[in-house]
């Protein structure tokens, strides 16, 4: 089935709530149900054992094509059962090729992939949304408002993970349950997020993608020469208000360096990390937050 016009958030809450009674969903996008390689995308691959001195993911590949084409969220719900593991046989994300079997004990090994994928579904969820917002003129860096919805986007779908964990929405406060982002940073994080979204997600001018409408960029009021791509191709260089110290060519070239081998376009550049490190982050702190809150209600 197509993609939803529109994602809203609160439909965030249907998966997690099946994680809640320990039945985590493993394939949520295309991208987390590799069958033919072994070798799926791993939001939390440094941790699984895979190449521990890399902080962040990799480069998430043709993330607006078919890496995100039939997604089990769609706008009432949840639409595929199929594949969820119950906690404690976790196994699609351990047998990837990139998961170290002998980097932590088999408990340890479940509590991370049952982390993984709650970091995985609510990606899911925001990239979804992004690849909706890319056909609309107005969804660019410059615009405020498109940077201030995709943040509250971000904040509600959030919020709809911790109800689909069982927490009442009334007691619902991300400013004091991110770990690592203290309270008062919290908005400056999101906008942060938010920023990185936007500017990676957005439609670039001279991409031609065989599988969504061409973008005609000649309707909107940004300038959407500003972008990644044509920033990468003109100076080497990302956006330098995003990105204010940074080397020239450090992510390597445009166009040749961004699409996989089929052509179509990659999140992150190859063979690098994954662009959207303040959201990773963020997601990271949150899933680490419901682990601690299980160990403790288990002591």
């Amino acid at each position: 089935p197509a993609l939803p016009a529109r994602l809203p958030a609160f439909r965030c809450s249907a998966g997690h709530f099946w994680c809640d009674v320990g039945l985590p969903l493993t394939s949520m996008l295309p991208a987390f149900h590799d069958t033919d390689s072994e070798r799926r995308w791993l939001a939390l691959h440094s941790l699984l054992g895979y190449r521990p001195f890399a902080v962040l993911p990799g480069t998430f590949g043709a993330w607006n094509t078919v890496a995100t084409e039939h997604c089990d969220l769609g706008y009432s719900g949840l639409r595929d059962m199929g594949d969820y593991e119950p906690f404690g046989a976790i196994n699609t994300v351990l047998d990837s090729k990139d998961v170290s079997e002998s980097a932590q004990t088999h408990a340890i090994g479940q509590k991370l992939a049952f982390a993984n994928t709650l970091c995985e579904n609510l990606l899911a969820a925001i990239l979804v949304r992004s690849r909706l917002r890319q056909q609309d003129p107005d969804y660019h860096i410059d615009n405020p408002e498109a940077v201030e919805q995709t943040g509250d986007f971000i904040h509600r779908a959030c919020v709809q993970f911790l109800v689909g964990m069982g927490v009442n929405q009334g007691d619902v406060d991300l400013h004091n349950t991110l770990p690592g982002i203290e309270a008062n940073h919290f908005q400056a994080w999101l906008e942060r997020a938010a920023s990185e979204v936007v500017y990676w997600t957005a439609a670039q001018p001279d991409v031609k993608n065989p599988d969504t409408p061409a973008f005609d960029h000649h309707q909107s009021r940004w300038d959407h020469s500003h972008c990644y791509a044509l920033d990468l191709r003109g100076t080497g260089q990302l956006c330098p208000t995003l990105y204010p110290d940074q080397r020239p060519n450090a992510l390597g070239q445009y166009p040749q360096d961004f699409h996989n081998s089929e052509q179509r376009l990659n999140l992150g550049a190859n063979n690098t990390v994954f662009p959207l490190i303040a959201l990773v982050q963020g997601l990271t702190a949150l899933a680490a937050a419901q682990l601690q809150q299980g160990a403790d209600s288990s002591t």
